[in-house]
């Protein structure tokens, strides 16, 4: 069996739209623990040998920033940066891109044309009980 509980407290920010540039970030902190039962080698041929059960617990925290400029009606440039921390691993990224659109804009809705992968993904939280 495995039991997994999450407690995070995130805060996020963006800039107003319409602007030549936006801005997006979240940073969050928390707290993470997983236990995991022990399990056979071979489950539908039993050996004797089973996995031990673990558990770990820590700290977590998750960095995420992204931001865009509109060089031009057609032309972005933008970047992102992101970093995570949990109990079993860490993950960062960074990017950089540039977008051409074939409608010309005079500013940058809050979403839909510029975000990166930094900060489309949904953070879903839940909590296993005990």
């Amino acid at each position: 069996m495995f039991r997994h509980r999450l407690v995070l407290l995130q805060g996020q920010f963006l800039t107003s739209e319409g602007k030549k540039w936006i801005a997006a970030g979240s940073l969050g902190i928390g707290y993470q623990s997983n236990n995991q039962a022990s399990s056979p080698y071979f489950p539908l041929a039993e050996d004797g040998r089973f996995y031990p059960a673990t558990t770990s617990s820590s700290a977590i925290g998750l960095i995420a920033a992204q931001g865009a400029y509109l060089i031009s009606p057609n032309w972005l440039i933008g970047g992102q940066l992101g970093y995570s921390v949990t109990a079993d691993y860490n993950e960062g990224s960074i990017g950089l891109y540039v977008r051409y659109f074939f409608e010309p804009r005079n500013g940058l809705p809050p979403h839909g044309s510029w975000p990166g992968p930094a900060l489309r993904q949904t953070l879903a939280l839940k909590t296993t009980p005990s």
